[in-house]
C-alpha cells in the first residue's frame, strides 16, 4: 500500500507521497507572487544592509515545479497535472492585489509556450473578465495531437482566450510571427499588472513527442518579449 500508484488517466498517476509535491508545487507559485508583488522590502534590505548591499525588488521569479498543471481543470486531473498550479498562482495574485492594495479590477495575464494546449488553464480562465490567456502551441484540426483543444474559434467568455495554433514543423521564424502579430499586440491592448508564463519546453526540436522545431534562442526571444511588455505595464 505504501507503494501503491492510482492512475488518474492513462497518463497521470499518484501515490501515497505525491501529496507534499502536489501542495508544493502550487504553494511555490503562490509565493513567488508574494515576493515579486510585495512592496514591503524591509527585511530584504535588512539582510542586504548587512552584507553592504543596496536593497533591489525583486521583479521577477521562476517555478521549477513538478507536477505541472495546466492540463488541469477544475474537477479533473489530466496530462500529468493534478492542480491547475499557474491558474491557482493567477487567483491568488488576484485576491492579493485586492486585499492588500485595494485594487479590485486587477487584470492577470497567462501567456503558455508548452508544445500542448493549456485546456486546463483555458477551461478556467473562459469566464474570468480579468484575465487573459494566450497560448501558442502545435495543433491538429482533427483532434489527434493531445489534448485536442486550442482552435482559433475558441475565444473565452469575453474575448479574454486567444490561441495560436502551429502546425507540426512550425520553427522560431513562425514563433516569431505568431508573437509579433497576434499575442503581444493583445497583451498591449489587455494592459496586464500581473503576467504569468506557463513555460513548457517540450516544443524543442530535441523532443520526441512532439513535432515543433524550437531552439533555446527562441525561448530567449519569446521570454524577452513577454518581459518587455512586464515592464510596460505590470506594476
Amino acid at each position: 500500500e505504501h507503494n501503491k500508484l492510482i492512475h488518474l488517466d492513462l497518463d497521470t498517476a499518484i501515490s501515497p507521497q505525491s501529496r507534499q509535491s502536489i501542495l508544493s508545487a502550487a504553494a511555490c507559485v503562490c509565493h513567488a507572487v508574494d515576493i515579486v508583488l510585495n512592496d514591503d522590502d524591509d527585511e530584504q534590505e535588512n539582510d542586504n544592509n548587512s552584507n553592504n548591499n543596496n536593497s533591489q525588488k525583486i521583479v521577477r521569479a521562476f517555478c521549477a515545479v513538478r507536477p505541472p498543471g495546466h492540463h488541469a481543470e477544475y474537477d479533473k486531473s489530466m496530462g500529468f497535472c493534478i492542480f491547475n498550479n499557474i491558474f491557482i498562482g493567477a487567483k491568488y495574485a488576484r485576491k492579493w492585489m485586492a486585499d492588500q492594495r485595494d485594487i479590485h479590477t486587477s487584470k492577470i495575464a497567462i501567456v503558455d509556450f508548452d508544445v500542448h494546449h493549456g485546456n486546463g488553464t483555458q477551461a478556467l480562465a473562459w469566464n474570468e473578465q480579468h484575465m487573459f490567456y494566450a497560448s501558442l502551441h502545435q495543433y491538429s484540426a482533427d483532434g489527434t495531437f493531445y489534448p485536442g483543444t486550442g482552435g482559433m474559434d475558441e475565444c473565452g467568455a469575453f474575448d479574454n482566450v486567444l490561441n495560436v495554433p502551429l502546425k507540426a514543423g512550425a520553427d522560431g521564424e513562425d514563433v516569431k510571427r505568431a508573437f509579433n502579430d497576434r499575442i503581444i499586440p493583445r497583451l498591449h491592448a489587455f494592459a496586464p499588472d500581473l503576467l504569468m508564463i506557463s513555460a513548457g519546453f517540450d516544443a524543442h526540436c530535441d523532443d520526441p513527442l512532439a513535432e515543433l522545431n524550437y531552439h533555446e534562442n527562441d525561448y530567449a526571444w519569446m521570454t524577452e518579449q513577454l518581459v518587455n511588455v512586464a515592464n510596460e505595464h505590470c506594476q
